[in-house]
């Protein structure tokens, strides 16, 4: 089965079937000081020496919504360089499998809640990064480029040893309106969720790892910033061909979201 292929099936499944037992991950939003970025990054899908050595580190649990409350350990690692917003999230998995996905969501509404105005930074394994907004008209979602906006994130994802890593990075602001991008600067906040699936826990299943008020700590006045590698080159040709696969996963985490509102209110 064709990578792509599989990759639709298995979020597609997440939006067409609710499990009536589920498990979430806490709602409260804990500060996290973002620091400066100071050791350049590959982006290969893998953790290289100390290159997130400079980064603040998140221990999480994400918390899966399958009947049998399966958690997975992770760790998500951020650091910023003044002009982008560097992530690095790796998570317990023991088996690899193509069509394992993360996904962060910001609250760029300002709103403490998932819905029209904010943005999704994705990665599909392997190495498919992806970058959607959330709109008020269904399918509620769309591809940033199809709203006349960019495609604003490089990354890969890589596996190894019982560990998925992926490694990304994006504009603090890109400017991109159309595409719901934050618009970021050092010293602001922005509160972000992370999700992540994985065919092996089941297609329609969807794992929390919480929410964070990222908070992009000051830069100096004099120093620079840190000049990035361009990876998107590579990955253009590859992304052009995923644009449904984005739309899926937006999709699937809109659901879970409203899924877990309305128990939550229950």
């Amino acid at each position: 089965m064709g990578r792509l292929k599989f990759a639709l099936l298995a979020v597609l499944a997440i939006m067409i079937t609710a499990s009536p037992k589920m498990a979430f991950a806490p709602v409260a939003d804990p500060d996290v000081e973002v620091p400066r970025l100071r050791i350049l990054v590959n982006l290969d899908g893998a953790i290289t020496g100390g290159e997130w050595s400079d980064a603040v580190t998140i221990p999480t649990t994400f918390h899966f919504d399958d009947p049998g409350s399966t958690t997975r350990a992770g760790t998500i690692f951020l650091k910023h360089d003044c002009v982008s917003l560097w992530i690095c999230m790796q998570i317990a998995d023991p088996n690899e499998n193509e069509g394992s996905w993360m996904a962060v969501m910001y609250d760029v509404s300002g709103n403490s809640a998932l819905g029209s105005g904010d943005d999704e930074k994705a990665m599909i394994h392997p190495d498919i990064a992806l970058d959607a907004a959330i709109i008020p008209t269904p399918p509620n979602w769309d591809n940033d480029t199809n709203l006349g906006g960019r495609l604003d994130i490089q990354g890969a994802s890589g596996w190894s040893g019982g560990t998925l890593t992926y490694e990304f990075v994006h504009p603090l602001n890109s400017g991109d309106t159309a595409g719901n991008d934050p618009a970021l600067k050092p010293g602001d906040s922005i509160l972000a969720m992370y999700y992540a699936g994985d065919p092996e826990i089941g297609l329609d299943y969807i794992g929390s790892g919480g929410q964070y008020d990222l908070i992009i700590t000051p830069c100096a006045a004099v120093g620079g910033t840190i000049i990035q590698t361009d990876h998107m080159a590579q990955l253009i040709p590859v992304l052009a061909s995923h644009a449904l696969t984005l739309a899926l996963v937006s999709t699937a985490i809109i659901t879970y979201k409203r899924r877990e509102n309305k128990k939550n209110a229950n």
